[in-house]
């Protein structure tokens, strides 16, 4: 079946760009300048995007995939997708995200609407509290924010929000002094039975384990962790509704080599306990009831392993690439199994696992010189993922249907160096940021169920101001053929040939919604504008 592919950028003054069949364009940034769309979630029936153009503009779109259901909900200079992972949450139909109207981030809250789409706390009144580690506790959302940073001491808080400014509370400080370690901030937030777990201490470099609640006194630390060491590298995880830690443990500064394991954490005792000294469970993805995950393959470098949450049910499946780093560490679960990319030898390839050897296999091969997927999204029984191919520097978009005789590029970037860290599924559409013309990183909306191809085009830079206008219409561009005037039916008002100046006088025009469609050769552009 053939696809429909249409190109979704952003701005105020929505237009349209229309050929025969050709792709329906929204942009926020005009001309060759970035829109660069950064963070992306599904928040009631709409996709909220998150934009920053450049240190000094920004903000929050949302859309239904159509150009009528695109609008700005709020300008914003910082916004969700800017810096690093886990700057943003979904709580009952609100999204949780580390924001601000200046360089200043702090956590807030929308609802897809201007009026819902408000500051929850000024944490840090002074300085950016740069809210982060959101994680569900029941009903409710905790995160690490930094309450003040200065010398001497700077104050690290543990907050709790149900998604109001009122419900907005902090449940435990720590405090650091001015280039000494005196404890550990609030980290590894983890959802485990409506309770959060974390590391933190109150008074030393060295974490403990804790649990909170989401209330002051449900907030206590559990138990000390097995080593005194640093455990940037350590991270909680849940599987089979077991909580787990594993990584690499510094323990350098008092003499000891780094620790390397996996524990099983019990909540109820509490304790602690080595699982293996040897295997740790990073990156893994549960497939038919055990865990598929990338582990050691005994010569310093990794492999593909499985679990059933015990050390004797844990095996190797297959080592992709002997005695060399294969890379398989983002897993995606499509179809009841586990896609990822990795390299045996020969370059990046996509690979498929049931869990077993002989379901192991390699899909096709991709990049021989450098490799690696952004990101992976199901959408109406398409697998979509982007990656290089051969050679090329730049990336390109895929989907497949699990099999090798099914993969199928549908984009090419035209220029290296785009962000590509979301694709989001939305309605049979995919939603991605890419290069893909000359007109910078932008959102693009392909259709999945749509039949027909449509032929990417360059986006046309043109605006029309002042909008509202009340006397004359100018247009952001030269050589324009002729103007038409429709108004919201569509039905045909007026047609001014070669308008003088590139502006035409609307002064006679009744108050409303019109769209003026632009004729330049073979091109046309519509805009949608108001007239008062």
């Amino acid at each position: 079946m053939a696809k429909r592919f249409t190109s979704l950028t952003l701005f105020i003054a929505v237009f349209i760009h229309i050929q025969a069949q050709s792709p329906v364009l929204f942009d926020l940034n005009s001309g060759a300048g970035n829109s660069n769309p950064r963070g992306m979630a599904v928040v009631n029936n709409n996709l909220i995007v998150s934009s920053r153009i450049n240190s000094a503009q920004g903000a929050i779109w949302k859309t239904d995939g159509t150009q009528a259901g695109t609008q700005v909900v709020r300008s914003l200079v910082r916004c969700f997708g800017d810096y690093y992972t886990k700057e943003w949450i979904l709580l009952n139909g609100k999204l949780i995200f580390t924001g601000g109207p200046g360089d200043d981030a702090e956590p807030w809250v929308t609802d897809g609407t201007t009026n819902g789409t408000v500051q929850l706390k000024d944490v840090n009144p002074y300085a950016e509290s740069l809210p982060g580690n959101y994680a569900l506790c029941g009903n409710k959302v905790v995160f690490m924010a930094v309450d003040t940073f200065g010398n001497p001491v700077t104050t690290y808080g543990l907050w709790v929000t149900d998604g109001t400014p009122a419900g907005t509370v902090e449940l435990h400080q720590v405090f650091m002094q001015s280039g000494a370690y005196t404890c550990w901030p609030p980290s590894n937030i983890t959802s485990y039975n409506n309770k959060a777990y974390f590391f933190m201490s109150d008074s030393s470099e060295v974490p403990d384990l804790w649990v909170t609640d989401g209330t002051i006194a449900g907030t206590q630390k559990l138990c000390s962790l097995p080593f005194w060491g640093h455990y940037q590298n350590t991270s909680l995880f849940i599987f089979n509704n077991n909580l787990y830690m594993a990584g690499q443990i510094d323990t350098a500064f008092i003499g000891t080599a780094i620790v390397t394991g996996t524990w099983q954490i019990d909540v109820n005792t509490p304790s602690i306990t080595l699982w293996s000294d040897s295997i740790i469970l990073y990156y893994g993805i549960e497939i038919n009831g055990n865990m598929l995950f990338s582990g050691p393959d005994g010569h310093g470098q990794d492999a593909l392993w499985t679990t059933d949450g015990t050390f004797a049910g844990s095996h190797l499946v297959i080592d992709i690439n002997t005695g060399g780093y294969a890379g398989a560490y983002q897993f995606y679960k499509f179809q009841n199994k586990a896609y990822f990319f990795a390299d045996d030898g020969a370059g990046n390839a996509l690979w498929v696992s049931d869990g077993t050897a002989n379901g192991t296999n390699k899909i096709q091969q991709f990049s021989v010189t450098e490799g690696g997927v952004e990101d992976m999204v199901a959408c109406n029984g398409k697998l979509f993922f982007n990656t290089r191919k051969g050679t090329d520097t730049t990336m390109s978009f895929w989907y497949t249907d699990g099999t090798s005789q099914g993969i199928t590029k549908f984009a090419s970037e035209t220029q290296h160096g785009g962000y590509w860290a979301n694709m989001r599924a939305m309605d049979n559409s995919v939603y991605f940021s890419a290069r893909l013309d000359g007109n910078g990183n932008e959102l693009w909306k392909f259709d999945v169920t749509a039949t027909g191809i449509s032929e990417l085009q360059k986006v046309l830079s043109i605006t029309v101001f002042p909008n509202p206008a009340t006397d004359e219409l100018n247009f952001s561009t030269t050589n324009i053929d002729a103007v038409t005037i429709y108004n919201i039916t569509g039905e045909k008002i007026s047609e001014i040939k070669q308008p003088l100046n590139n502006k035409i006088n609307v002064s006679l025009l009744t108050p409303g919604i019109y769209i003026a469609e632009v004729k330049q050769g073979n091109t046309v552009t519509r805009l949608k504008w108001a007239k008062l």
